[in-house]
């Protein structure tokens, strides 16, 4: 269960995709090695609670965002090497290396709007494996040490849901 996912609450999250290639070599890797196949590949930028009304509510954040984000324009960033949360999460991640301050710079953005319903400082990577014993953390740091990958980012994907699940609210284009 998620630390940040609580039952009976809505809430706004916006992430990036990750490209094709990065994905397909990533789930074709858990394939081999995870008991399951996991949440689909992103990074998260921002998530949010959304209180009584959470479509109006996320609806207005969304409009208000896109303001905040006229002429940030698109970046880049470079996912590149492993790192992991543990002890005090069984999470093995990839690391973003060029184009954290672009994220941080997106997140902060966010928190203009809305508090932050992640209980933890905001540390931009995208999950390789969580939950997953020991051996399969430790193939994943090892097998992903020296993986690299850049891509544009020219967009986030929001997203409304609750601990049943996700359905998308559309995109938010970087220009």
């Amino acid at each position: 269960m998620s630390p940040t996912i609580l039952p009976g609450k809505s809430y706004l999250s916006l992430v990036l995709d990750v490209p094709a290639c990065v994905h397909e070599d990533v789930m074709r890797w858990r394939s081999h090695h995870c008991s399951h196949p996991g949440h689909p590949l992103h990074i998260t930028v921002f998530i949010a609670e959304l209180g009584e009304r959470p479509e109006e509510s996320a609806e207005r954040f969304l409009s208000e965002f896109e303001d905040l984000c006229l002429g940030l324009g698109p970046g880049r960033i470079t996912l590149t090497g492993t790192g992991t949360f543990r002890p005090m999460s069984d999470v093995v991640f990839l690391s973003v290396g060029d184009g954290t301050e672009f994220l941080h710079e997106l997140h902060n953005r966010c928190l203009k709007l809305l508090d932050s319903a992640s209980p933890f400082l905001y540390h931009p990577h995208m999950t390789l494996t969580q939950n997953e014993g020991r051996r399969t953390l430790e193939a994943a740091l090892a097998d992903f040490r020296d993986f690299t990958a850049t891509f544009p980012v020219t967009g986030l994907d929001a997203y409304i849901g609750d601990d049943a699940g996700w359905r998308s609210l559309g995109r938010v284009d970087l220009r």
